[in-house]
């Protein structure tokens, strides 16, 4: 079950309230806008904190049972995959009464990098079958046999240029829970080609004068890190007046690289940079991408689970995090952490950065 606020379309973190392993007293009705296979959807009207689990385990296994065994255990039987492995269901071949379930799988998950988003590997005789990852914990690089994991359907997509093609719900890993024993480093490990250092907490690193920052730095983080060789036209130009510490607006069209100039300098400045758009679809990708660069990365808005939010405060407070995407309603939203310029003044004073509003991707 999914719970939503009843005024959810001016108010969509309020289910931000919820976390698995509470018990809530709910008044409500489904949601009048379900599309098969997301029937989870409750729109609540009133709701009252009955007590809180500290570990949520229990409730899952309790009132969810987890699903025990390989990808034959998930969805009735009824994945497909492509070529490459990925899964998905579709009408064609049946649709599952519901879009979110628990698992414990019997073969370790392995992190898979080779395409554009990170996905997790389950093995096969004939390659494995993949499921992108959609959570905010640090990607670990195994996740052992018997980890309680979350998984669920992406909404119905088909390529823009393949208007011929079915429509697919994408199967997606979006956490985990108890103690994975595997652990990756907190932080993930940079390319040897690709470093960027993160100031530990222990240890914070004097501000850098922006304007000392060299014509021939600013090109090499770009062809270290991005892989450029050049910049395109007004790049460079807004990118120094950021780092010289200037208010810039900067309109660009759409395609000219307009995330690169609050990305590069977000990478050399030392502190946080909080990066506000409206454009929620695209946050989880532009995140993906920087993590794979090792830029670690985070995105807070109306999508997040309440337990994810607070994780992702904790790994701001402690310097994980270097760059962090925010809705605009999660930046106003009276109360939050995150709250417009209460999220620099919830970290020390060696890791403030800049902020940043963009209105593209």
């Amino acid at each position: 079950m999914r719970l939503e606020a009843a005024n959810r379309t001016n108010d969509k973190p309020a289910s931000l309230a919820y976390a698995v392993g509470d018990v809530w007293e709910l008044e409500g009705q489904p949601a009048d806008d379900l599309t098969p296979p997301h029937v989870e959807n409750f729109v609540v009207y009133n709701h009252r904190l009955l007590r809180k689990r500290v570990d949520p385990i229990p409730a899952i296994e309790r009132f969810m049972p987890p699903h025990t065994g390989g990808i034959e255990a998930l969805y009735d039987g009824l994945l497909q995959s492509t070529a490459s492995g990925a899964l998905y269901v579709a009408t064609r071949t049946g649709m599952p009464p519901y879009s979110t379930l628990f698992w414990r799988p019997d073969q370790p998950l392995v992190k898979d990098t080779s395409g554009k988003r990170i996905r997790y590997r389950y093995p096969t005789g004939n390659g494995g079958f993949t499921l992108t990852y959609v959570g905010l914990e640090p990607p670990l690089e195994t996740l052992p046999a018997g980890t309680l994991l979350r998984v669920s359907l992406a909404h119905w997509w088909r390529a823009d240029d393949k208007p011929e093609d079915e429509l697919r719900c994408y199967v997606q890993l979006s956490g985990w829970y108890g103690d994975v024993v595997t652990l990756a480093p907190a932080l993930p490990d940079a390319q040897p080609d690709h470093p960027i250092a993160v100031a530990p907490a222990a240890q914070p690193t004097a501000t850098r004068a922006p304007s000392a920052v060299a014509s021939e730095e600013l090109l090499a983080t770009l062809k270290r890190v991005f892989g450029y060789d050049a910049f395109r036209p007004h790049q460079e130009e807004i990118i120094r007046s950021s780092l010289d510490g200037i208010d810039t607006l900067a309109i660009l069209p759409t395609g000219s690289g307009k995330s690169l100039c609050y990305q590069l300098p977000a990478l050399l400045r030392d502190g946080l940079t909080v990066v506000v758009s409206p454009l929620i679809a695209l946050m989880q990708d532009q995140v993906d991408a920087l993590w794979l660069l090792g830029a670690p990365a985070a995105h807070l808005n109306s999508t997040v689970a309440y337990s994810t939010y607070l994780e992702t405060v904790r790994q701001l407070k402690r310097g994980a995090i270097k760059l962090l995407y925010l809705a605009p309603e999660t930046l106003l939203r009276p109360g939050n952490a995150c709250h417009a310029g209460r999220v620099q003044r919830h970290l020390p004073d060696d890791r403030r950065g800049a902020l940043y509003f963009t209105m593209g991707a």
